[in-house]
Order: C-alpha cells, then sequence, then structure tokens
C-alpha cells in the first residue's frame, strides 16, 4: 500500500541520514584531533622562534661588544 510504502521511503531515508550523519561525525572528530595536534607543533615552533630570536640578538650583541673593543684597541 501507499502508507507502507511511505514507512519504507522514510526508514530508508532516516538510516541514509544517519550514516552520513555518523561520517560526518567522524571527519568532524579526526579534524578536531588534527587541529590540536596542529596548535601543539605552533606552540612548539613559536617557542624554537622566541628562542633563536633571542639567540641571535645575543650573537649580534657580542658581535658589536667585539667591533667596540677591536676599536677601542686599536686608538
Amino acid at each position: 500500500t501507499d502508507l507502507q510504502l511511505s514507512l519504507a521511503q522514510a526508514e530508508k531515508n532516516y538510516f541514509e541520514t544517519k550514516l552520513k550523519l555518523d561520517r560526518v561525525s567522524g571527519e568532524k572528530q579526526a579534524l578536531l584531533q588534527e587541529n590540536k595536534s596542529l596548535e601543539g607543533d605552533r606552540d612548539d615552533l613559536r617557542l624554537r622562534l622566541r628562542r633563536v630570536t633571542q639567540e641571535n640578538a645575543q650573537i649580534k650583541e657580542s658581535e658589536m661588544n667585539l667591533k667596540r673593543r677591536a676599536t677601542a684597541a686599536e686608538e
């Protein structure tokens, strides 16, 4: 009957939609985990950049001091 056909179609649509939702939920979970991992990588890179920047500043300061000493020694 039409009612049975409608019920069967509604059940089919329900299960197809549920499968899509489950797939999308799984993809979302995977993306959230990847995002968390990338945030960790970003934080590590920021820390490394900060250290390298400080190290670079110290090297430049040492170079300036050596140049001053060399200039003073020449005078």
